[in-house]
């Protein structure tokens, strides 16, 4: 064995210098008999390179995703995948819910690199605010929608929370009196608003008048009451500002039936 050559009186000469790409001799001695080995060298070509990465908390993240390239002792490239295989190994302590700057280190065969993960503060914002109106008006989930930012605080428009992947569910008929619930999501930050459709209580009643020709008539003389939509009663000046309208032409100079509209 070798620990008996040596023990016999075998020597060896001749230096090998591993850190160094070479080609060596080394030669065994024992009784006059000698015998030489090449040890070749090689160019180590590992190499590792990780790469920086900022997103914001709540955001998907993975080891992979800071892993830039690789190479093996060959210089082969490596795939994530292949690196992990051949032996690499990663450390790191990320958290991807809390705002911070951490480390990163990948290492194979000795060779290392570090890259930063930095999880930057999500400022997504949606507000909603609650809407009131009366059956049959028109509405639509712009109404509802008071403010959102971004992940970045960066106020947006409607239009724009909606270009950013924003999504609004509701069930709203106004049509139909009811509360309606309206929930606005971006970016897994939530807010509820409420639109409530209240009865629609507009009521207008007109009478028929007689007179004769010459007769002074006024529209006014054929309303005899009309309501708003709260229910509230309405003089008639109140019921021509709130665009109540009469259609239809009465000539009290000419005898005939004649029709009026409000």
């Amino acid at each position: 064995t070798f620990a008996e050559f040596k023990a016999a009186g075998g020597t060896i000469s001749g230096t090998v210098n591993t850190d160094k790409a070479g080609t060596y001799t080394v030669t065994y001695h024992l009784n006059g008999f000698e015998d030489s080995a090449t040890v070749t060298v090689l160019e180590n070509e590992t190499s590792v390179a990780a790469q920086n990465v900022t997103l914001y908390a709540g955001d998907t993240w993975s080891e992979k995703d800071s892993f830039k390239h690789a190479t093996d002792k060959t210089g082969a490239e490596l795939t994530f995948t292949e690196f992990k295989a051949a032996g690499g190994t990663i450390t790191q302590t990320v958290e991807t819910e809390q705002a911070g700057v951490y480390d990163i280190t990948f290492e194979l065969n000795a060779v290392s690199d570090k890259a930063t993960v930095t999880v930057l503060l999500n400022q997504t914002n949606v507000k909603g605010e609650n809407v009131s109106l009366y059956e049959g008006e028109a509405w639509t989930e712009e109404d509802s929608f008071k403010r959102a930012t971004d992940k970045t605080g960066a106020e947006l428009t409607f239009a724009e929370f909606e270009a950013a992947g924003g999504n609004v569910t509701h069930e709203v008929d106004t049509s139909k009196p009811g509360v309606y619930t309206v929930t606005y999501e971006l970016n897994g930050v939530t807010d509820t608003a409420v639109v409530t459709v209240f009865v629609d209580q507009t009521r207008v009643s007109a009478i028929n008048s007689t007179l004769y020709s010459g007769e002074s008539w006024t529209e006014a003389a054929s309303f005899q009451l009309a309501t708003d939509k709260t229910g509230t009663e309405l003089t008639f000046a109140e019921f021509k500002a709130a665009g109540g309208t009469i259609s239809g032409t009465v000539n009290t100079d000419k005898a005939g039936t004649y029709t009026v509209t409000y």
